[in-house]
């Protein structure tokens, strides 16, 4: 460690960077969990060494190894384990900061449409890798300065641009990119947490109507739908969980009796809560 610089930093206190947004560095041993606490942040996840198995919301059990990125949405339902002794950089965002950042992921609406998302990991490929080679540096000599991983963000995602094509990018953010980032990553941080398109509108200073319109622009169907589809997602994530009980997913989700909740599950997914665990086994 730099004793000198980190005598000189610990005076400034204003400069410390939140604790939950930046980068943070993991030196986990196997079979460690990664559940923390990460639905209210977009994150990405930098595996540098060792390998993780990763469920995010209906996407189950998939491996990412070293040398591999895997983007986190924020609101997901997720839950990760190392399989071996790992190394990873996570870095946990907002949104991206400046303009083109922005304008970057709005390019990338277009190609919305042509991509069937798999939740596929990318390749941390040169420069990208010496960054982090250099970031885990900065991480153990202490620094926390939020100026600097708000350089060190703009500089991410200059290497995206820079580095990896239009489709890479698309598919790698695509519960991010939308005709506006700002519309979606409220949309994205909010879903959960309403009980009607009304009360969603209200939350985000808009009337109802124009709620409604700018909502069927940015994802091509009403809100009331995409919300139940994303929500359906959540539930089945839950219920793929064997030491959660039904239950718990019953009270979660507002279902008054075991009735309704298998009525619903038959209705979206087929098969009755228990059926539907047993064959995500």
């Amino acid at each position: 460690m730099n004793r000198l610089y980190n005598e000189r930093y610990k005076s400034f206190d204003q400069y410390v960077s939140d604790q939950e947004i930046g980068f943070t560095k993991w030196d986990l041993t196997e079979g460690e969990s990664l559940n923390r606490e990460l639905i209210d942040h977009n994150h990405i996840f930098f595996i540098l060494n060792g390998s993780v198995k990763i469920s995010c919301n209906e996407f189950h059990d998939r491996i990412f190894k070293a040398g591999e990125m895997v983007f986190i949405p924020k609101s997901a339902s997720f839950t990760g384990e190392t399989l071996e002794a790992s190394l990873i950089i996570n870095h946990s965002f907002e949104n991206p900061l400046n303009i083109c950042d922005k304008a970057m992921m709005e390019s990338l609406a277009p190609l919305s449409d042509t991509i069937a998302y798999r939740f596929q990991p990318l390749a941390i490929r040169p420069p990208l890798d010496h960054f982090l080679e250099l970031f885990v540096s900065y991480l153990d000599d202490g620094v926390r300065c939020s100026h600097l991983f708000q350089a060190k963000q703009s500089e991410i995602f200059v290497l995206f641009r820079l580095y990896y094509t239009r489709l890479e990018n698309a598919t790698f953010f695509y519960p991010l990119i939308g005709k506006s980032v700002d519309f979606k990553s409220f949309v994205m941080a909010n879903y959960l947490k309403v009980e009607s398109v009304e009360e969603f509108a209200r939350l985000g200073g808009y009337n109802v109507s124009t709620f409604r319109k700018k909502f069927k622009a940015h994802f091509n169907e009403s809100a009331y739908q995409w919300i139940l589809k994303q929500k359906s997602k959540h539930i089945k994530y839950k219920i793929s969980i064997e030491n959660v009980a039904f239950k718990d997913i019953m009270d979660e989700y507002g279902f008054a009796t075991p009735a309704h909740f298998n009525e619903y599950c038959k209705t979206h997914f087929g098969m009755t809560p228990s059926q539907l665990r047993e064959s995500l086994k």
